[in-house]
């Protein structure tokens, strides 16, 4: 009889036990991956106007082909790649922590991030998404190779690589038809974003002079 009682003493306190425990932390507490807003463009044009044209001239023929110039827009995309994760990575050690993420986006975001850093947050906060922050809210900077291949072959992307090869090439459609831009037209349209570049630093210092008074 008493076995009896003490079993069922015992039942009730693990009830009330079980009953009183806290519910599961709900998952909208869990850590939370910083909003980035998606990127309308890579600044493509900014990446490849510091280049000449023999450092898109693939076969020295003087020209810049398509297939030239796609190899061209992908390789300074991973090369900004690069430095961007080296420059979110604070104790390098080839892991990008979740706090390191959410500690750039505090700090330089509101639309006043480098332009392409921009894009390269994007791409770690959209991983970080992807995957069980709960098990390890960290990943390596290898690991993000495949999303930056991604990136690449984006609607995004490929569109504003095939504007910037038709606008360089003077407004012509060759984006599509495999056509090539020679030194001429290469030549001419780096001096006008350098131009339009210096442009737009005098009129931003113009700007803060009468502030400075």
């Amino acid at each position: 009889m008493w076995r009896r009682c003490l079993a069922a003493t015992l039942l009730a306190t693990s009830l009330e036990v079980s009953v009183s425990l806290p519910p599961r932390q709900p998952k909208d507490t869990y850590l939370q991956v910083p909003e980035v807003p998606e990127p309308s463009d890579f600044g493509l044009a900014e990446l490849l106007s510091p280049l000449a044209l023999q450092d898109l001239d693939a076969n020295s023929d003087s020209a810049i082909s398509e297939t030239e110039f796609v190899a061209a827009a992908e390789s300074v995309v991973r090369e900004a790649a690069a430095r961007a994760w080296k420059s979110l990575d604070s104790n390098g050690n080839q892991w990008l922590d979740l706090e390191e993420l959410a500690t750039v986006v505090r700090k330089s975001w509101k639309f006043s991030a480098d332009r392409q850093l921009r894009v390269f947050l994007w791409i770690l906060a959209k991983r970080f998404s992807a995957i069980d922050l709960a098990r390890s809210a960290r990943v390596s900077v290898s690991s993000l190779e495949e999303q930056v291949a991604e990136a690449l072959r984006s609607v995004v992307f490929l569109d504003e690589r095939r504007s910037l090869f038709d606008t360089i090439a003077g407004g012509r459609e060759v984006g599509d038809e495999d056509g090539s831009l020679g030194f001429a037209l290469w030549d001419s349209w780096t001096k006008r974003r350098a131009a339009a570049s210096e442009k737009k630093k005098a009129k931003k210092s113009q700007s803060k002079a009468p502030n400075e008074l």
